[in-house]
């Protein structure tokens, strides 16, 4: 978007996909797409980018901090962090496609979904598998929150501390 600066990246290399979020709060997907031109001593490799649009999120012109973007095809989700007022808020939401007699219909934004009250602290990572059905989020307590989507709604499933129980080095 016009004005706006990039804030955040996820990038997946297996899929050459880049999920953004921007100062103005906005996402978007850039698919970044390679083709090879000529033959022989002369074969050149030559990349272009097509974005998928912004997608405004959370409070309209708060800055999006972190991002964590997950594309199956038929599951797709964005994972969050914004701050609002000075505060941070981890909003998560599906990107749905309804399908009409005519076919698949426009890609558009699902629920949004804050999960900030269920975070123990201010997260430091945000991980969203290419399978687009949860969310896993490191805060800087070193607690790491496993949601999954079931059914169109993000329930918590796990809550955990990596290397608890063992001794500091």
């Amino acid at each position: 978007p016009a004005g706006a600066q990039i804030t955040a990246v996820d990038y997946h290399a297996a899929n050459h996909r880049l999920a953004f979020g921007t100062s103005s709060g906005q996402v978007g997907v850039i698919d970044i797409l390679y083709a090879s031109e000529g033959t022989g001593a002369e074969s050149r490799i030559r990349g272009s980018a097509k974005s998928s649009g912004a997608i405004a999120v959370g409070q309209g012109g708060a800055p999006v901090e972190m991002i964590g973007y997950g594309d199956s095809g038929s599951g797709k989700l964005f994972a969050v962090v914004q701050i609002q007022n000075g505060a941070w808020k981890l909003l998560v939401f599906p990107l749905v496609q309804k399908q009409s007699l005519l076919g698949a219909g426009k890609i558009e934004k699902g629920e949004e979904t804050d999960l900030t009250a269920q975070i123990a602290g201010r997260p430091v990572k945000l991980l969203v598998p290419q399978t687009g059905d949860s969310v896993l989020v490191a805060d800087e307590s070193g607690t790491v929150s496993y949601f999954f989507l079931n059914d169109g709604h993000l329930e918590k499933r796990q809550e955990f501390r990596p290397f608890a129980d063992t001794a500091s080095p």
